[in-house]
Order: C-alpha cells, then sequence, then structure tokens
C-alpha cells in the first residue's frame, strides 16, 4: 500500500514524539533512541496516521534545511488552469541558478511519493539524513560552488514547460534541461 505523503497531518511536529538530532538522526525526544515504526495491526488508522505523520515530519525538516541553512529558493510551479485549485508543485534551486554560467547540479529523486531533497522516507527515519536525503549532494555543490536545483520527478516529467510561471521566462529553461 503506498501512501501520499505530502499530505498535511493532523499532528503537529511537537505532538510527534521523535526528532532530529544534529547529525541528522530521528530520535525519540524522551528515550533518545532510534526510531521505530509502531505498525498496529488491529488500528490500521493509527498506523497510517503515524506513516502520514512522520514522512510529513520529514518533508518539514528537510525544506527546512533546504531554505534555511543551505539557503536554496522554492521555485512554485503554475496551476493547470486560472481555475483549477491544484499546483503542480515546487522545486528548490540556487538563487540565480538559471542565469548561472557555471556547473549546474540537478537532484531529481526516483519516483513515489516521496518530495523534494529526500531518497527515501524509510533510509532517513532509520538511518538519517546522510543517507536517505539529498542534503549532502547538494552541501557537496555548495562547497564546489556549483548552483543547485532539486527537483521532484512527479512535479517535472508530465508536464510541460508553459505550466511555469512566467514571471521570470528563465525558470521555463529549467524544464527544458529534463
Amino acid at each position: 500500500m503506498m501512501l501520499e505523503c505530502s499530505e498535511p497531518s493532523n499532528q503537529t511536529s511537537s505532538d510527534f514524539p521523535y526528532f532530529f538530532t544534529e547529525d541528522g538522526q530521528l530520535c525519540h525526544r524522551d528515550t533518545m533512541k532510534p526510531y521505530q515504526f509502531l505498525f498496529k495491526l488491529n488500528d490500521v488508522h493509527g498506523t497510517v496516521r503515524e506513516h502520514l505523520t512522520l514522512c510529513h515530519c520529514i518533508t518539514q525538516h528537510v525544506c527546512s534545511l533546504l531554505e534555511n541553512k543551505l539557503k536554496l529558493v522554492k521555485v512554485h510551479l503554475d496551476k493547470r488552469t486560472q481555475s483549477d485549485d491544484y499546483s503542480l508543485g515546487f522545486v528548490y534551486m540556487s538563487p540565480g541558478a538559471l542565469n548561472h554560467n557555471g556547473t549546474l547540479m540537478v537532484l531529481i529523486q526516483d519516483k513515489g511519493t516521496v518530495r523534494c531533497g529526500v531518497w527515501s522516507w524509510r533510509a532517513v527515519a532509520h538511518e538519517g539524513l546522510d543517507r536517505g536525503s539529498q542534503i549532502p549532494y547538494v552541501r557537496c555543490a555548495l562547497e564546489e560552488s556549483c548552483v543547485r536545483t532539486v527537483l521532484t520527478i512527479q512535479h517535472v516529467c508530465f508536464y510541460r514547460p508553459q505550466h511555469v510561471i512566467q514571471r521570470q521566462t528563465t525558470q521555463a529553461s529549467l524544464l527544458e534541461l529534463i
């Protein structure tokens, strides 16, 4: 069963009993033990809620790191039509990435419900951010003075460049790279 993890969770991050340590490990707030998923055979809804909360917690933390520590900018893709409320999503990129003449590193995770900056929910939960996220690659690109772009495959593969917000026409060239 594949669950959509980008949906907001009913739990807030303060209700979630786990947090990320400085070295990127997900640990219990009280016991400091590594994350352990609690599968409840007799409570399917509770299991789904925990899974969604975990995914939401990971997504929020990784997005926060991309924006605040690594200084990437969230660039929103346009809606399908003016009357449609469904957004095509967003990508993260270095400020001025599309106008930079140097090396451009583009990170695209494979498939599924994983969002920008994450390779695998399971890997982040059990092995930490260095193994389960794209954070180490973004840091490496930063050290090498590369501009960075982090994409979510479902946000770019099935859409044409005209869906990119036209206020900054250079953003359209991002989709032409793929």
